[in-house]
């Protein structure tokens, strides 16, 4: 199983693009992207579809084992390729999981945490076959400030090198052969039906976007502080009329917090449940990087930090954590 010294193993990445638009307005800076329906029948699963499938490794009514358990998929697990119940799989890394956590929206700690997981990658690869990195490239990332220098970034993997490591870019069809992959058999002796998510292309009319120029850049977004900490005292229905009367972010994410804590996730406010709420506005909040307001409706929709390792980077950053 073991490939070789660090010194002479090749990462493979692959681009995806989440829309044709994107795809055409990153060719013209040179950038070769693939979307996810140009790697078909190859799907591209987030991290945590992954996990429900080895959520039925070891499972034993008999002897009361229970499987994998939830735990993330770390780097090395999204650097193969898999075969399970005779689709072809791969994930992207966690550090593109924008589900699960607010930070990956800040696009200057992505770019560090990508050649961070390349050079862990490289570093700890023995097995065999080469391992395959998805990278992610969402239209969001357009509009960020730092999205230039993520341009810079794929331009030297294109170059073959990041920081000294060996990169190979190109195709899915083209480095499956090279890839190491990974049969879950034990899928097929098993009467599941999966209830799986693949990742979804954008779906657009025209290409529309040419160059960096014509995207709009993310606002940066302020509002003068609230609180609503006093609402937790009133009646739901006082609640809801504040709410239909606010309309700043910060305020609406308090809140409906205050709703979620007292009436569930699942509790209707003008037909939509407060979870789809808060997670909208947390997509909203996410776009125009008004912290506050991300950090209070991650927080208040339980979402956390996958990995430990990880707040070292924040640490190393002077910030603190909590």
């Amino acid at each position: 199983f073991l490939q070789g010294t660090a010194s002479d193993l090749v990462v493979q990445v692959v681009l995806i693009a989440e829309s044709m638009r994107l795809q055409a307005m990153m060719a013209t800076y040179g950038i070769q992207t693939q979307t996810p329906h140009e790697v078909e029948p190859v799907q591209i699963w987030p991290p945590k579809e992954l996990v429900k499938v080895y959520q039925n490794l070891g499972v034993s009514e008999k002897l009361g084992l229970g499987g994998r358990p939830t735990r993330p998929i770390g780097a090395l697990g999204t650097s193969k390729i898999y075969r399970v119940c005779g689709q072809t799989v791969l994930c992207y890394p966690l550090v593109f999981e924008v589900s699960d956590f607010y930070l990956s929206h800040d696009m200057a700690l992505l770019i560090d945490d990508i050649k961070t997981e390349l050079h862990f990658v490289g570093k700890y690869w023995r097995l065999s076959g080469r391992p395959t990195v998805c990278i992610l490239i969402r239209e969001e990332h357009m509009r960020d400030v730092h999205f230039r220098e993520l341009l810079d970034l794929l331009a030297m993997l294109k170059s073959g090198y990041c920081d000294g490591l060996k990169i190979r870019t190109g195709r899915l069809q083209n480095l499956i052969a090279s890839s190491c992959i990974e049969h879950l058999d034990f899928m097929n002796a098993m009467d599941i039906d999966l209830d799986i998510t693949p990742f979804e292309q954008l779906q657009h009319a025209s290409i529309g976007y040419q160059s960096l120029t014509d995207v709009p850049t993310a606002i940066t977004y302020s509002e003068d502080s609230m609180s609503f900490k006093d609402m937790g005292l009133q009646p739901t229905p006082e609640v809801l009329s504040v709410l239909r009367s606010v309309s700043t972010l910060h305020g609406q994410t308090q809140l409906l917090g205050i709703l979620l804590r007292r009436e569930g996730r699942n509790f209707q406010v003008d037909g939509v449940s407060v979870e789809v709420r808060l997670e909208r506005l947390l997509q909203e909040v996410s776009e125009c990087h008004f912290w506050g307001a991300m950090r209070l409706a991650a927080a208040t929709l339980n979402k956390l930090y996958p990995s430990v390792s990880h707040i070292t980077t924040i640490l190393v950053q002077g910030c603190q954590v909590t």
